[in-house]
């Protein structure tokens, strides 16, 4: 998760401004009692990484990494239109602060 959270901070995207934007995006209404925007965020984007990625493994990933004790199901109600708008404004938001890929890509 450190190299999540240091691609979140190049693109100035702190906790407080991942729940700004979830809030905003209605993907959390109140305060989570499990999985917070942050944590599914991390959990996503790792997970996403994998060849297969399931509820199962984001669950068991959010224990492993936090100690907090979530379903597949928890993991499955939270993806819906709300979440695909909070991740998609994420996305670009990180998009439009540039970030660099530390020498991966040139330009042409």
């Amino acid at each position: 998760m450190e190299h999540f959270d240091a691609l979140l901070e190049k693109a100035q995207l702190t906790p407080s401004t991942l729940w700004k934007i979830a809030k905003d995006k209605r993907f959390v209404v109140r305060a989570p009692r499990k999985i917070t925007p942050v944590d599914f965020l991390h959990i996503a984007l790792a997970e996403s990484l994998r060849a297969e990625p399931s509820y199962n493994d984001m669950a068991a990933r959010l224990d492993a990494e936090t100690g907090i004790s979530a379903s597949r199901q928890a993991f499955c109600k939270r993806v819906n239109d709300e979440c695909v708008a909070f991740m998609q404004t994420v996305l670009a938001t990180a998009m439009k602060k540039k970030i660099p890929d530390h020498g991966s890509c040139h330009p042409l």
